[in-house]
């Protein structure tokens, strides 16, 4: 059950945070697999960031949404939402340093979950700054969609 989906997702974060850095994946392979493997009516259960899914992500998604029920576990940060004023250096994984400035206004709002609510796709974002505690409500609504 939902126990063993958090679990997964905990081991999953692991390996991710001990694996050296490399760029992510598209995941329009891994849906296009899906939608091979799954059969028609059952479900998917897709857990990101989205910070870079890659190209033909929105035209898989959506294909299998026709075939499969999707539900997606959107992980959001919260600087990512409202990062407060101010300069912050980075580094980017191609080695490129430089600084960064974040003004006073506020970032557009993030309408993902709305977007795919309208392809059918429901879905439940998951702060992180809110901790495991926070993520159980979530993950029982989740469930009931199940």
């Amino acid at each position: 059950g939902m126990a063993a989906l958090a679990g997964a997702l905990a081991r999953a974060h692991a390996e991710a945070l001990a694996a050296p850095l490399r760029p992510d994946p598209p995941l329009a392979p891994a849906l296009a697999s899906a939608q091979a493997l799954l059969p028609s009516g059952g479900h998917l259960v897709l857990a990101s960031a989205l910070d870079a899914p890659g190209p033909d992500f929105e035209a898989a998604l959506s294909a299998l949404a026709e075939r499969v029920s999707v539900s997606l576990i959107l992980v959001s940060d919260a600087f990512e939402r409202a990062a407060p004023p101010g300069l912050y250096p980075f580094a980017t994984a191609d080695g490129r340093r430089g600084t960064g400035r974040v003004g006073r206004v506020p970032p557009a709002g993030d309408d993902r979950l709305g977007r795919w609510a309208r392809l059918g796709i429901e879905g439940v974002r998951i702060d992180v700054e809110g901790g495991p505690d926070s993520f159980a409500p979530l993950m029982e609504r989740l469930d009931g969609l199940l």
